[in-house]
C-alpha cells in the first residue's frame, strides 16, 4: 500500500509541477524524461557490472543495480533540461486552456517514467522481500516462483513496457531490453527473494560465479510429466509457470551447471541460493517471443564427507539450498522448464547474465528423468565441462610431511605440530572490549577483524559471561587452526613455500580434492593481536595476510579454516604449491 501511495504521490507531484508551467514547457521536460529513461537503460548493465566490482558485498555492491538505473537517469535528465533551457530561451503561450490540458497530459507522461524508474530502481535495493506493501513477485504454495501484487498505478511496468518496446522500434539496439528483459519489472523483487526475507546477498559480480555446462532432459519427447519425478522423492513434483498456471505440457528441461566462487558467500560462510535468484530467459525459434523460467530443482552434493550429488526440488515456500561443508567453491545444476519450440537465449544468476548461445549443442542431452538421475547419481553435473577436476598439485621437492607416517588406529588423530582442530582460540577476549568483533547471545564470535594491545587479551575471564573465545561454527563443518609463522612445518618462510606469488590463496584440501580457503586469521606480536574472522569473505590471496620476516621471532599467525565434517585433509598448498603433506591424512570428526 505504501509504495502504491508513493508511486501515486510522484505521478501527481510532476503532473502538478508542468501542468502550472503549461503546455511548450511541459512537452519539452516530456521529451528530456523520455530520452533520460533511455540513456538510463542503456548505461545500466555497464554501470552496475562498474559498481559490483568496486563495492563487492557491501553497500555500494548491493545496491549497484539500482544507483546504476536511478543516478544516469537523475543525470541526464538535468542535463537533457539544460542544454534545451540554453537552446529554448522563453516560453511558448499556446492558450490558457490548451497550456493546462496539454501541460497536465505532458507532466503526467513525466510523472509516470519518473515514478516507474524510481520504483524499479528502489526494488534493486536490499531491503524486505515485501516492499513497503509490494511483492511484485513471490513463492506460490508448491514453491514456484510467480508473479505477485501489481501497483494501483502500475508505473514500473508501464516504464518497462514503454522501453522495452522503444528497444526494438525508435531506440532499436542489438541487445534490445525486450528481449534481454521481458521480466523487468519483476527483477529487483525476485533478487530480494532471498533467504531471512530479503536480509541475504541480492547482488553478485560477474566474477563470483561461472557456467561450466548445460544439458538438457527430455528434449525430443517434449513431455513434461514424466520429467518432474526423481528417484530422491517418489512424489511427483507439482510446478507453476511464472504467470501461476501449468507449464505447457510440451516442454523440456534446460539444465545449467553453475560453480560459485568464496565471493558468493553469505556473511555466515555458505553460499545460499533460492528458486528467486536465478532465471531463464528463453527465445521462440519462430517469433519474437519471450519465455521466464525459474528453477523448478537444483543438483548438488548432498553431504559434506562425500563428494556424491542428490536432486533438491524447490517444491514449498522459502527453500533455500546451501552449498555442504565449508568448501570455497560449491557446484549447482538448476533445472528450467522451457516449452517445446524455445531456445535458452540467457542465464541471470541475481540479475548478472550471462549470454547463451542457442545454436550452441549442450554438453549432454538425457532422453529421459532416469537418465538424468543416473547423471546426477554418477557425478556428471559435477564432472560436466571439467568442472569436477580438482585442482592439480605442481610438483615442489621441498614439500614436507608431517604425521604418523603410518596407517592410523580408528579414532586416533596424528599430532601436527602447529595445527589444531577446535573453535576455541588461544586467546581471550573480555566482553565490551571486542570492538569490530560481532558475538550472539552466547558469546560465540560470528565475524569481524579487531586489534587489541598484546596485554587486553590472553587475560584470564574468570567470568563465563565476559568470556569470549568461541569461533562460530555449522553442523557440516569443523574449525581448524593452522599456524605458518618461522619454524612451523606449514611455515609461509620456509623452503617449501618460497617463491610463492602474493596473489595466490593458502588452502587446506581434501583427498576428494576440495579446497578450502582461510576464514581468518590470527596474528600475534610484541605490539599486538589481530583477529579477523570473516566467513563470507575468505583470505583469498597471501596479499591480505599481515607480512611475515624472518628477522621478528616474535611473530605468530595462525591461519583459521571452517573445513568440511567427516572428510580426509591431506594437504597445506600455496595454489597449486604443495607445502605440506599431511601422512596419513588428517581426519575432521
Amino acid at each position: 500500500m505504501i509504495m502504491s501511495l508513493a508511486a501515486i504521490a510522484i505521478v501527481a507531484l510532476v503532473t502538478y509541477i508542468w501542468l502550472i508551467r503549461g503546455f511548450f514547457s511541459a512537452f519539452i521536460h516530456l521529451i528530456a524524461t523520455i530520452f533520460a529513461g533511455a540513456v538510463a537503460f542503456a548505461a545500466w548493465e555497464p554501470a552496475a557490472h562498474f559498481l559490483l566490482a568496486k563495492g563487492g558485498s557491501g553497500i555500494l555492491g548491493s545496491s549497484a543495480w539500482a544507483i546504476a538505473l536511478a543516478v544516469p537517469f537523475a543525470a541526464s535528465l538535468v542535463l537533457f533540461r539544460a542544454i534545451m533551457d540554453g537552446i529554448l530561451r522563453a516560453n511558448v503561450v499556446v492558450g490558457r486552456v490548451a497550456d493546462y490540458v496539454g501541460g497536465g497530459v505532458c507532466g503526467l507522461g513525466a510523472g509516470i517514467i519518473t515514478s516507474g524508474i524510481v520504483v524499479l530502481s528502489l526494488g534493486f535495493m536490499r531491503l524486505d522481500t515485501e516492499l513497503w506493501g509490494y511483492k511484485p513477485i513471490e513463492y506460490s504454495p508448491n514453491g514456484s516462483v510467480v508473479r505477485g501484487d501489481k501497483l494501483w498505478v502500475p508505473t514500473d511496468r508501464i516504464v518497462a513496457g514503454l522501453y522495452g518496446h522503444l528497444s526494438q522500434n525508435a531506440f532499436r539496439a542489438p541487445n534490445a531490453l525486450a528481449e534481454y528483459y521481458p521480466n523487468l519489472a519483476e527483477v529487483g523483487g525476485s533478487m530480494r527473494l532471498n533467504y531471512g526475507d530479503g536480509k541475504a546477498r541480492n547482488t553478485l559480480a560477474p566474477e563470483d560465479f561461472k557456467v561450466l555446462g548445460r544439458f538438457t532432459v527430455g528434449r525430443q519427447a517434449g513431455q513434461l510429466a514424466p520429467l518432474m519425478n526423481d528417484r530422491w522423492n517418489f512424489a511427483a513434483q507439482q510446478a507453476s509457470a511464472l504467470d501461476g498456471g501449468n507449464f505447457p505440457a510440451a516442454s523440456y528441461i534446460e539444465g545449467f551447471v553453475v560453480e560459485f566462487n568464496a565471493g558468493a558467500k553469505e556473511k555466515e560462510g555458505k553460499i545460499v541460493i533460492g528458486a528467486g535468484q536465478i532465471w531463464l530467459v528463453s527465445e521462440s525459434e519462430t517469433d519474437d517471443e519471450s519465455y521466464v523460467s525459474y528453477p523448478v530443482a537444483v543438483s548438488t552434493q548432498a553431504e559434506s564427507s562425500t563428494p556424491q550429488l542428490a536432486r533438491f526440488r524447490f517444491n514449498s515456500r522459502d527453500v533455500y539450498i546451501a552449498n555442504a561443508g565449508g568448501g570455497s567453491t560449491g557446484i549447482f545444476g538448476f533445472e528450467f522448464v522451457v516449452p517445446k519450440g524455445f531456445r535458452p537465449k540467457a542465464l541471470y544468476v541475481k540479475n548478472v547474465r550471462h549470454e547463451v548461445d542457442p545454436e550452441a549443442k549442450p554438453a549432454m542431452e538425457l532422453p529421459n528423468a532416469a537418465a538424468r538421475d543416473g547423471f546426477i547419481a554418477g557425478g556428471g553435473v559435477t564432472n560436466i565441462g571439467g568442472a569436477g577436476k580438482a585442482m592439480e598439485l605442481v610438483e615442489n621437492p621441498d614439500m614436507q610431511e608431517a604425521g604418523a607416517g603410518r596407517r592410523l588406529r580408528q579414532g586416533e588423530i596424528p599430532q601436527i605440530d602447529g595445527l589444531v582442530i577446535r573453535k576455541n582460540l588461544p586467546i581471550t577476549i573480555q566482553k565490551g572490549t571486542e570492538g569490530a568483533i560481532q558475538v550472539d547471545d552466547s558469546n560465540v564470535i560470528q565475524e569481524g577483524t579487531q586489534a587489541w594491545p598484546p596485554d587486553r587479551v590472553g587475560i584470564m575471564v574468570r567470568e563465563k559471561a565476559l568470556r569470549i573465545n568461541e569461533l562460530a561454527t555449522t553442523a557440516d563443518t569443523v574449525i581448524v587452526q593452522l599456524q605458518v609463522h618461522l619454524n612451523k612445518p606449514a611455515s609461509l618462510l620456509g623452503r617449501a613455500a618460497a617463491g610463492a606469488e602474493f596473489v595466490v590463496p593458502p588452502l587446506l584440501r581434501d583427498t576428494n580434492g576440495t579446497v578450502y580457503e582461510p576464514i581468518g586469521y590470527l596474528y600475534k606480536d610484541t605490539n599486538k593481536v589481530e583477529l579477523r574472522f570473516t566467513p563470507g569473505n575468505p583470505v583469498r590471496a597471501l596479499s591480505e595476510l599481515p607480512s611475515l620476516s624472518r628477522s621478528r621471532p616474535d611473530q605468530e599467525l595462525t591461519l583459521i579454516f571452517r573445513v568440511s565434517r567427516g572428510v580426509d585433509v591431506e594437504y597445506f598448498t600455496l595454489g597449486s604449491k604443495p607445502v605440506l603433506k599431511f601422512d596419513p591424512p588428517i581426519p575432521m570428526f
